[in-house]
């Protein structure tokens, strides 16, 4: 599949001229926040260079200040940046809460995740700290203000980008808790995986597939455990409702019947997240649980709709 840096999510658009499966485009030392001016709490640099370089397309860089960037509009920034922190923190741990694997990432993140807010112009504001990892929280609007110009950054989407270390995720609000916390612990996971050794940054093949299944099984155990177990007893369900039909075993008219156990979607973004997920889900449904090579039949799962995902 040639290197991946990016690890882009899968995602269903349903439009009736297309199929059901339109597949478009990673513990101790912690932040003290003490109102005192002689702190240090964020570093402000801006970059200066007027033509976008390739690493603008992904994660502005830290850069020296201009008149680009308002007091008013710095300050606004700060004030988010200290707000999103704790609320991403707090949404995390009750998403995850009860789950081993999941509570070790939120605490990761807790722990060596660097808050960052856009700018315009290629212009960041970060907390400080000795920290691993980017968390980048930007709408559309304002990865287009910062300069950001990569389609696969500008779909309102989670994503890991493992050349900068940065996890990309939207405007809190623009998701529900819920689903907006389990998709994060996705991308965690490949960051964790990268920061911990346990993947390669441009893995292929079976260590970027096996990568992808352990973020899946995370997201639908976390589902799971919140619909109390009957979130995949339904996946199971909807895989044999189309037992012998062509084409994916998750269709558009399924959706209702696992949107059932979760809140309403915030939006049509959040819509095809979760149909995205719900495809995986209900594929992995299909595999017979005492295989011996679950996890090989899984990784064909997911090569399947990553080819589909690069073909697009």
């Amino acid at each position: 599949m040639g290197k991946q840096s990016r690890r882009k999510r899968l995602i269903v658009k349903h439009n009736p001229a297309q199929t059901p499966a339109d597949l478009p485009v990673r513990r101790p030392g912690k932040f003290i926040l003490v109102a005192l001016t002689a702190l240090v709490l964020v570093t402000i640099l801006f970059l200066t260079s007027s033509k976008p370089v390739r690493k603008s397309e992904s994660v502005p860089q830290r850069s020296v200040p201009t008149a680009e960037s308002s007091a008013d509009e710095t300050k606004v920034a700060m004030k988010k940046l200290l707000e999103d922190r704790p609320r991403l923190i707090h949404l995390l741990k009750n998403v995850t809460a009860g789950d081993q694997e999941g509570t070790m990432l939120a605490a990761f993140l807790e722990d060596e995740g660097r808050f960052t807010r856009l700018l315009a112009n290629h212009q960041t504001i970060e907390m400080a700290g000795n920290t691993t990892f980017k968390v980048v929280i930007a709408s559309r609007p304002d990865r287009i203000r910062a300069g950001i110009t990569r389609r696969s950054l500008l779909d309102n989407q989670f994503i890991f980008d493992a050349d900068e270390r940065a996890l990309i995720i939207p405007e809190l609000g623009e998701f529900t808790d819920l689903w907006g916390g389990v998709v994060a612990t996705h991308e965690l996971r490949h960051a964790y995986d990268l920061i911990r050794n346990i993947e390669r940054p441009h893995s292929t093949g079976d260590e970027f597939h096996q990568g992808e299944v352990r973020a899946y099984e995370l997201e639908i155990r976390l589902l799971d455990r919140y619909a109390k177990g009957a979130f995949t007893k339904e996946t199971r369900a909807v895989q044999e409702s189309h037992r012998g039909e062509d084409g994916d075993p998750y269709k558009h008219e399924d959706r209702p019947r696992l949107d059932a156990f979760f809140p309403p979607a915030v939006g049509v973004d959040e819509g095809a997240v979760r149909s995205g997920l719900y495809l995986t889900a209900v594929y992995f449904a299909g595999i017979d649980p005492k295989s011996k090579d679950v996890a090989r039949q899984k990784r064909r799962i997911v090569a399947m709709l990553y080819e589909r995902l690069a073909a697009k």
